[in-house]
């Protein structure tokens, strides 16, 4: 089955979303977790099957990065001490996310409990 994940923000004027999932054919679309305060930032990543995304809940001067399986659970997978928006995921634990002052972050060698291994 080939899907396309998405944020959805139901207003144009603030980043308040949730990630959702849909068939190519448009068919089975649904919300992966819950809406966040802010939602930006998505990617696959290939290596869990999980959709990856930054969102803040709690805190509008912090984000965190959270993992939807497609069973639609979403978790809290780390917390970074800044505004940031996931860029890229990829399959050999590598995370880009970029600030709001066209900083970039490279974080390298991501390895359990901050990457959750695919059961296989």
């Amino acid at each position: 089955e080939k899907r396309v994940a998405f944020i959805h923000h139901p207003s144009r004027f603030d980043n308040a979303g949730e990630v959702r999932v849909v068939g190519v054919d448009g068919s089975g679309g649904r919300a992966l977790g819950p809406r966040f305060e802010t939602c930006t930032g998505l990617a696959w990543n290939s290596r869990t099957g999980d959709v990856w995304f930054t969102a803040t809940s709690d805190s509008v001067y912090s984000t965190s990065l959270w993992a939807a399986s497609p069973r639609g659970t979403a978790k809290r997978i780390y917390s970074f001490p800044d505004v940031l928006t996931l860029q890229d995921a990829s399959g050999s634990d590598c995370l880009l996310v970029g600030g709001s002052e066209d900083t970039r972050l490279l974080v390298r060698g991501v390895t359990a409990p901050l990457l959750p291994s695919r059961a296989g």
